[in-house]
């Protein structure tokens, strides 16, 4: 089964940073994952941190499940799979 991560809300806020997200993806290293995005940004440098530890994981998938704005936007990007509905 693939493991989800949802990311609803800020980036750099609450449960939304750089190390609790770094830490999902060192617990499912070397395995597909998928991360849920509804988020109207944030803090933009934890913006790109996340894209690096996307990008760094490798097998990501990000959902965008409404609005992913700014340094939502930015995170995005390192996945290497991108859904967003039409």
């Amino acid at each position: 089964m693939t493991e989800t991560l949802h990311i609803y809300g800020p980036i750099g806020e609450g449960e939304n940073t750089p190390p609790r997200i770094g830490a999902f993806l060192d617990d499912n290293a070397g395995v597909p994952v998928v991360i849920a995005v509804n988020s109207y940004g944030g803090i933009a440098s934890d913006g790109a941190a996340i894209l690096a530890q996307l990008e760094q994981h490798g097998q990501v998938r990000v959902e965008v499940l409404g609005v992913a704005a700014s340094a939502a936007s930015l995170l995005v990007m390192g996945a290497a799979e991108i859904a967003m509905p039409g």
